[in-house]
């Protein structure tokens, strides 16, 4: 199998068990941090991550195609945010041991929380093909926690440059012969997010909030979602737009003949989200309001 080069952008200082601990509570952090290093530390440790989940929905329907997976860190610390945990981790050489850990918490989650449909996995392209992080370590702990990879969409997160499309298109291919589906996310934003559409062919392309939001009164991003629209209906890939947060863009999506959407207006991320949209939501698509 290609190999992405990890070692220009992790240096793990430890591996994660290989028997899976049962979910569990979160537990309390054992004290109170001031240097955010030793919180991180203690948030390796005691895996005090959290997954969320927020619902992708069909938009001519209201039915929930799957779910984004999402980390949180403790509550009420300065880590909260995943932006924050990955900066300090990236100082300390710990990403590779965070990366592995959230995969494992939001596989974790999933699997307790008997969530139906998909389940879109966050992963860095340099990670593919990380030991115990590539395709076989990933269906691995799918096998023990009695999930199935046609269930899960790999969902590129394109937060670095990027360049070994070669070694990426490889892996992928081991990764689809064994069930998976693939997603690009934040389309129009990063380094280089069309010519990985191009390159890596993804089933799934996340359009990037910023020009879904605002779609109504913007001309220039309403022709943007256009032209992306009929690149996807001449490449075969299904379109998640990122980031709905008002009655009038799921509307200007939607008519663009746009599949998928995702954002506040439909469901925020939680810990335990719903099964279903909720009917007050789900009149939106038919244009009823009450009263």
């Amino acid at each position: 199998m290609p190999t992405l080069n990890p070692s220009s952008i992790v240096a793990g200082t430890g591996s994660e068990p290989q028997v899976l601990a049962p979910v569990r509570a979160i537990p309390r952090l054992r004290r109170q941090h001031v240097d955010q290093v030793d919180l991180l530390n203690e948030i390796i440790e005691e895996r005090l991550l959290e997954a969320h989940f927020q619902p992708i929905v069909e938009l001519r329907t209201g039915k929930i195609l799957g779910y984004e997976g999402l980390i949180r860190g403790p509550a009420g610390t300065p880590l909260r945010a995943p932006v924050e945990l990955f900066e300090i981790a990236a100082t300390q050489g710990q990403i590779l041991r965070l990366e592995r850990l959230c995969r494992q918490t939001v596989l974790e989650s999933y699997a307790a929380l008997a969530l139906p449909n998909k389940l879109f996995l966050n992963v860095r392209p340099h990670c593919l093909a990380l030991p115990t992080m590539g395709a076989a370590g990933t269906a691995d702990l799918l096998h023990r926690l009695g999930l199935k990879a046609e269930r899960i969409v790999i969902e590129l997160t394109e937060n670095q440059p990027f360049s070994d499309y070669f070694a990426a298109r490889e892996v992928l291919c081991v990764y689809r012969k064994l069930g998976f589906n693939v997603a690009i996310d934040d389309l129009g934003e990063g380094f280089a997010s069309f010519r990985m559409w191009s390159e890596l062919r993804p089933e799934y392309v996340k359009a990037d909030m910023h020009f879904v939001q605002g779609i109504d009164s913007d001309p220039f991003k309403l022709e943007f979602l256009k032209a992306v629209q009929r690149m996807a209906d001449t490449c075969g890939s299904l379109i998640v737009a990122e980031g709905i947060e008002k009655v009038a863009e799921l509307s200007v999506i939607r008519d663009l003949g746009i599949t998928f959407g995702q954002g506040n207006l439909i469901a925020r991320p939680a810990a335990l989200p719903p099964n279903r949209i909720p009917e007050q939501v789900r009149r939106l698509w038919s244009g009823r309001r009450d009263g």
